[in-house]
C-alpha cells in the first residue's frame, strides 16, 4: 500500500497537461530530488504531456532540463535559468528557436525531432558547443547561417531535414 499523494495535472482549454511549480516540486521530490527548488542540478520532466514550459522560475541553479516529448511548441519561460548547461527539448512541436538570450552558459542543446525550419535566437549562446537540429524541417543551410557566429561550436547535426 502507498502512502503516496497522487499528483494531479491541471489541463488547459486543449486538455493538455499544465506545468506548475506544485506538479513540478511533487515530480522532482518522488525523482530523488529536494524539495527546495534551488538544491536541483537536474529536472526531469519527459513525456509528460505539457504543451508550455512554465514553473521553473525558482529552480535557478539547474545545470541540466530534460523537456523531452512532451508538445511543448514554443521554448520560454526560462529566462531565470542562467546555470543551464544542457537542455533537451527533442521531440516536441518547436517551429522556431526563441527564448533562449538569457541562456550563456548554455552549451548543449538537443531541439531534435521539432519543426523547426530556420535556426535563429540564439546570438546570445556564446558557450554553446553542440546543438542537435536532425528530423527538423530545415531545407535550406542558409536558414542556419548565425550559427557561423557561435565561437565555442563544434559540432552540429543536420541530418534527416
Amino acid at each position: 500500500m502507498s502512502l503516496r499523494k497522487e499528483i494531479i495535472l491541471e489541463k488547459d482549454e486543449l486538455g493538455r497537461n499544465i506545468l506548475t511549480p506544485e506538479f513540478i516540486k511533487q515530480h522532482v521530490t518522488r525523482s530523488g530530488g529536494f524539495e527546495t527548488p534551488s538544491l536541483n542540478s537536474s529536472v526531469i520532466l519527459q513525456f509528460i504531456g505539457f504543451g508550455k514550459i512554465q514553473g521553473l522560475e525558482a529552480y535557478t541553479n539547474l545545470s541540466t532540463l530534460w523537456l523531452e516529448g512532451n508538445g511543448i511548441e514554443r521554448i520560454e519561460g526560462l529566462d531565470t535559468l542562467h546555470s543551464l548547461v544542457m537542455l533537451y527539448v527533442h521531440q516536441n512541436q518547436i517551429k522556431e528557436l526563441s527564448g533562449l538570450s538569457k541562456l550563456t552558459n548554455l552549451v548543449t542543446l538537443n531541439c531534435s525531432h521539432n519543426r523547426i525550419t530556420k535556426v535563429s535566437g540564439l546570438e546570445c549562446c556564446y558557450s554553446l558547443r553542440q546543438i542537435d537540429l536532425s528530423h527538423n524541417h530545415i531545407l535550406d543551410i542558409g536558414d542556419c547561417e548565425m550559427l557561423i557566429d557561435l565561437p565555442a561550436l563544434t559540432c552540429v547535426d543536420f541530418r534527416w531535414n
